[in-house]
């Protein structure tokens, strides 16, 4: 038990628990096994959903930090970017704003993600990558706002800088494929390069999660609090969380005309699924991109 003092003050001293040296505690506070069941359950139930579980543990750079994706899915030209959380906090709660005197808040299919795929240039086929619109099914609510337990004010989400660090591991995934198939032209075969794939983000949690739709309309403004007969929640299998996550950047040539078109083309979408309900998303799972017009 430590004292300290400063300017003659002394704070009240704090006593720390040490961590349990139980070989089954070290275990369960890591996570991996919540980690692992989750991959052993997706390869015993492929026969129901067929993805297929391309790799596990994978590697890729965060700048100059070595990070590590929990496991990456592959079925048809689709790849899900898995990551696992065991939260402390048991309940996640998305705020679905409902306004009565607009259009009403609804399940959605839309879905942002990074898309690669082949482009024909007179010096040949090369990658172009680009987040791309598409519909993804079974539709969820969508949502830009997580309310989780502890989360302090003017500090940055801890499901927003999950996410974030989600999408770059995707971008990871994107260029490391990019890079195989190129090799795989340089070294002669005769097929063409096959650069024709999405990356989704995907959670998987076993928190509970919770949506609160709500008309912003009734939040006082002398409280700023919700009041209790203004909310509707609803406990949800999974939700699609979408913003964006790191800071909208301007490319030579770009056509938007302002910072709210920027802002609206830099958006990702993360599915957010309860652990329970993975298999049955994985099942359900169906997507196409949206025509551009």
């Amino acid at each position: 038990m430590a004292h300290w003092a400063r300017s003659g003050a002394q704070v009240p001293s704090v006593t720390v628990e040490p961590m349990s040296n139980d070989p089954l505690s070290i275990v369960n506070a890591s996570g991996f096994a919540f980690q692992l069941s989750l991959t052993e359950l997706v390869r015993a139930s492929a026969h129901k959903h067929q993805w297929d579980v391309t790799t596990t543990e994978h590697g890729w750079q965060d700048g100059a930090t070595p990070r590590f994706i929990d496991f990456v899915l592959s079925r048809s030209w689709v790849r899900l970017v898995v990551e696992c959380k065991r939260p402390q906090s048991a309940n996640w709660v998305f705020l679905v704003p409902d306004p009565k005197r607009r259009r009403r808040a609804e399940p959605s299919a839309s879905f942002r993600a990074l898309y690669l795929r082949n482009h024909d240039t007179k010096d040949g086929t090369v990658g172009v990558c680009g987040l791309t619109n598409m519909h993804q099914w079974p539709v969820s609510w969508e949502s830009a706002h997580c309310a989780l337990l502890g989360h302090a004010k003017g500090e940055r989400p801890m499901l927003d800088r999950l996410a974030a660090e989600l999408v770059r591991s995707a971008e990871a995934v994107a260029a490391q494929s990019w890079g195989l198939d190129s090799l795989r032209q340089v070294r002669g075969y005769n097929a063409p390069v096959p650069v024709v794939s999405g990356y989704l983000p995907v959670i998987v949690t076993t928190a509970q999660l919770r949506v609160c739709r709500f008309d912003p309309e009734v939040v006082p403004l002398d409280t700023g609090h919700l009041p209790a007969d203004g909310a509707e929640f609803e406990v949800v299998p999974y939700v699609r969380y979408r913003k964006s996550f790191d800071a909208p950047t301007i490319a030579h040539g770009d056509q938007r005309h302002d910072i709210g078109e920027l802002e609206a083309a830099a958006q990702r979408s993360v599915v957010v699924v309860n652990a329970l309900h993975f298999i049955d998303w994985l099942t359900q799972f169906e997507i196409r991109i949206v025509p551009y017009r």
